[in-house]
């Protein structure tokens, strides 16, 4: 006995642009984000659907560079033997750096 329900895919169309929705925005890919923008709009997907697509794929983008953000501040900024404060006060490189004096009070400012 099979079972119907367990047989049909979730993978449907609309799934499938959504899908792409993502990985266009996430791969910078405007074409590609516009061509799977029409056919999810043609197949009924709604705006919701797309924008939550859309901000999933933002998110990781954005992964790596913050990763790395992170990974300069470990390394390179938090333990450096020399003053922050030559650095732009909006730099990913000192804002978030528990600790950090020079960054604190320029955003208390």
């Amino acid at each position: 006995m099979t079972n119907d329900t367990a047989s049909r895919s979730r993978f449907t169309d609309e799934v499938k642009e959504l899908v792409a929705i993502g990985a266009a925005v996430a791969g910078n890919c405007e074409k590609c984000f516009e061509h799977h923008y029409q056919k999810a709009k043609s197949l009924g997907v709604s705006h919701e659907d797309m924008l939550k697509a859309a901000t999933l794929g933002k998110a990781i983008k954005e992964m790596p560079a913050k990763a790395v953000s992170s990974l300069v501040r470990d390394r390179l900024v938090a333990d450096a033997p020399m003053s922050t404060s030559d650095l732009p006060q909006d730099s990913v490189l000192i804002n978030g750096i528990p600790g950090n004096r020079e960054a604190d009070e320029t955003r208390d400012e």
